[in-house]
């Protein structure tokens, strides 16, 4: 981490000013704490409590328990995250590279984090292989070619 790092926030801020999976750029590092410049803003960051809690069913109610607390900054640095990292996050621009896509639907995930076709680049040209599909998701989806009625109907 240094002055001009690219960084992901990876937690929400109370004050409503950054979400998870906001990107900055640190403006500001000292043995006093960190500033990033979120849209065009500079904030100091306080490090946050991330809890590991332990759910325990006792007389008919759910209680938490604290088993592990770490304070740290909720920041890391965002040159590259994984195709699930990024689950469930939307960008403006990105750059993706699946060609070695693993898992069924991690191509998807990967290709509909960007907001528009624009702003979507690609490393490599895709290819049949690039994407997996599983085989029971094609056999619904050719089963409802195949069918004048649809699954919900």
């Amino acid at each position: 981490l240094k002055k001009g790092a690219l960084i992901m926030m990876v937690a929400n801020d109370p004050g409503h000013r950054w979400v998870n999976g906001t990107l900055g750029i640190v403006s500001n590092l000292s043995k006093d704490g960190i500033s990033v410049a979120i849209n065009r803003q500079v904030y100091n960051i306080e490090p946050v409590d991330f809890r590991e809690q332990e759910a325990t069913y006792i007389n008919g109610k759910i209680t938490y328990e604290d088993i592990l607390v770490v304070k740290q900054y909720p920041l890391v640095l965002a040159y590259a995250i994984t195709i699930h990292k990024s689950q469930g996050q939307t960008y403006q621009n990105i750059v993706c590279d699946i060609d070695r896509c693993f898992t069924n639907g991690q191509a998807y995930v990967a290709l509909s984090r960007c907001a528009s076709l624009n702003g979507l680049h690609l490393k490599r040209r895709i290819t049949g292989s690039s994407i997996r599909v599983d085989r029971q998701v094609l056999d619904f989806y050719r089963e409802q070619q195949n069918s004048d009625k649809l699954p919900f109907q």
